[in-house]
This record gives C-alpha cells, structure tokens and sequence, in this order.
C-alpha cells in the first residue's frame, strides 16, 4: 500500500484514513476513492492553512485558502500547488457530478501520495518516502464504505490541540521551502508527459524534479570520492572533495537565468559553475541521455546569442508592487522588473531550428565530460 509511510503518523490519522480510503476504491469505486482524495486534501490544506496562516479561518472554504495570495506565497511551490488542485478538480466532480474513471481516480491517487509525502517531510514527521508504486494499488473490491460522509459538502474540521502542536514551526520560516530536508532527498514523481488542457503544456518543473533526481543518484554512483550534496529546492548539485567545490544546476525548458536585487543589481546564476541543460524530456529515452554540459558563461551566452532573454515581473514582485500603486495600475517589465529569464520560442521553426543547432555543439551529459570538468576545476 503506497501510504503506510504514513501509518504510525497518529497525529494526522485522519489525513491518512482519507489517503487510505482512497488507494482502496481506486479500482472498484472510483467516485468514492476520489471523494476521499479531496477530503484528505481539505484536511491537509486546512491544518496547514490554519497553523502558518490565520488561526481564525472557520468562515473560509478550502478553495479560499488555495487562492489567498499569502497561502500561496508561503507555500512557494508551484508543483505542489498544481498537484492539490488536480486532486480538488477531480474530487469535486467524483462528489457533485459522478463518473470519475479509474485512470482518473489512478492519477488523483499518485498526485495524492507526492502532496502527503512531501507534507509530512514539511510538517517534520519523516525524512523521505516511497516512489508511488502503481501495481500495488488494490484491485479487489474492498469492504463496503458509508458514501453520506464522503459525498456531503462539509469539509473536515482539525483539531485545534493539532493546529497548536504544528503553528510553532510553520508560523517561524516566511517560506514552506525553508522547511524542507533539502539534502539527499529527491521527488518521486515520474516523466510526465500530459498537456494541461488550459496551457497545453507540459509540465516542465515535474519533469526537471525528475531529472534531478536521476542525474544525482547517477553521479553519487559514478563518483564515490566525492561528497554530494543535492538541493532539490533549487535543483543545484554539489560535488565536494577536499579544497574542490563546484555546483551544477539542473535546468530545463525556458528557464529563469537571474534576479535582481535589492539595491538593483542583476545576479545571473549566483554560484552556479555549471549546468545540465535540456529543453524538453522524451520519456522513449533515458534523462541522463539527453542533457547536455555548459559552464555558466556558455549556458548565458548561448541565450544572448540567441536574442531569447527577456525581463519578467515574478508574482511576488506583482503583488508588492499592486499593495504599493493599487490593483489597477499597469507595470512595465523595462521599468520593474525582478527576474531575467528565457523567452518561450518553442512555436517558432526559425527559434528552434537555431537552438537545436547550438545545442548540440556542447557534449552531452557522460561521465567523461564530468571527469573532464572534475579536473579543469581541481584545486
């Protein structure tokens, strides 16, 4: 069963019935494994809310806790965030409407295990958790569950004695991310190639998560003298060994390249030696295979070189910038600017054909070139 990590974990058992509930029906009752995913998620985003957030938030619904601009900025992660509303869109129609299919109710459920998995790390109940494992999903029919408690519009109440035995640490760090075991640690969540049906995109940030996690355990195989730090917060890895030091960052799509900073100065890949690179996944091959080595200056110039960078006013930008001028006002990106990032080229034949062209003069990811760039930069 993919959530028995979850198990001995008393102080959110209610969170892991729903979970628990839901792995059971995903076969045989897809409505109900559904309506038991979103209350699972209507507990979770509750105690989370409540602890980090605003204790006194009885009046409002789940749905406004997700949307409240300080939840989300809290929760600074757009990954998460995307896998709770999946799990809320789905749930809500198995509730209102009926007729969730298993691959529905399967896709809900794998969304499921990533957003209790990484909770729990967030709530310091455990370190790590299991890859979500398909074929141990129940396919027999399992014992008949009341519907009326699932399938009415109540959300599930918390407990105020837990709200307090978890807002001392949430309430402490401005950022979810700040609480996160950062080292050694990696996502488990799989290639993902579906088109959201909104954007039509694939979703990059899972998919570079992924690659993160794969390029880390291969190179902590390939080099066991080093000592190897893997920050999945910002997909950077670090190689240690002795006076030696160099990070790599692991990146993907049209990536942000810098920031600017408080007194105005632009910061490009701070700290950054080197990075893995590749624009977009094909699940048919292996990760490893498809990511290509720059050092900092070539991954920046080659951007230059393509006339692809442009300036962005990040959300949080947005957000101070609209409670200073007013929700109306209109900001240009020359003038406010935050972040400086790649331009979204992939509709052009003209752009693409040029990057692919590029692209390929630098070597692709192979223990070789590391141990090339290993000595390059030994001390």
């Amino acid at each position: 069963m993919n959530f028995e990590f979850m198990s001995s974990l008393s102080i959110i058992r209610p969170f892991y019935v729903y979970c628990k509930d839901a792995e059971a029906y995903a076969y045989t009752k897809p409505d109900i494994s559904g309506a038991s995913a979103l209350k699972a998620i209507e507990y979770i985003v509750r105690l989370m809310y409540t602890a980090a957030i605003q204790t006194e938030a009885n009046q409002l619904s789940v749905y406004d806790m997700l949307c409240s601009p300080d939840f989300v900025i809290y929760l600074d992660d757009r990954v998460l965030l995307n896998a709770v509303h999946v799990i809320r869109r789905k749930g809500a129609t198995a509730v209102q409407f009926g007729g969730l299919t298993q691959k529905d109710a399967l896709e809900v459920l794998e969304q499921l295990h990533f957003v209790a998995g990484e909770v729990c790390i967030f709530l310091g109940l455990i370190d790590n958790y299991p890859v979500f494992d398909a074929e141990s999903v129940p396919r027999l029919p399992a014992p008949n569950k009341a519907d009326s408690t699932l399938f009415n519009q109540e959300e599930p109440t918390v407990e105020e004695a837990i709200i307090r035995q978890f807002a001392d640490r949430l309430k402490n760090v401005d950022h979810y991310s700040q609480l996160r075991n950062q080292t050694n640690r990696f996502v488990n969540v799989h290639i993902n190639t579906s088109k959201d049906k909104n954007t039509k995109k694939v979703n990059t940030s899972t998919n570079v998560r992924t690659s993160f996690g794969i390029i880390t355990k291969w190179i902590k195989a390939a080099f066991p003298d080093y000592m190897i730090e893997a920050d999945t917060r910002i997909m950077v890895l670090t190689m240690r060994k002795e006076n030696q030091l160099i990070r790599f960052s692991v990146r993907m799509g049209c990536t942000n390249l810098g920031t600017r900073d408080m007194e105005g100065e632009w910061k490009m890949l701070p700290g950054i030696d080197y990075v893995f690179y590749c624009f977009d996944i094909d699940p048919q091959q292996e990760p490893i295979e498809q990511f290509h080595v720059f050092s900092r200056d070539e991954f920046l110039q080659m951007w230059r070189d393509l006339d692809l960078i442009i300036l962005k006013i990040s959300t949080t930008q947005h957000q101070k910038l609209r409670e200073i001028y007013g929700e109306d006002m209109k900001f240009k990106a020359d003038e406010h600017a935050d972040t400086m990032g790649v331009q979204v080229f992939k509709t052009s034949r003209k752009k693409m054909k040029r990057f692919e062209e590029i692209f390929a003069k630098y070597p692709a990811l192979s223990e070789p070139i590391i141990r090339e760039v290993l000595s390059r930069n030994d001390a």
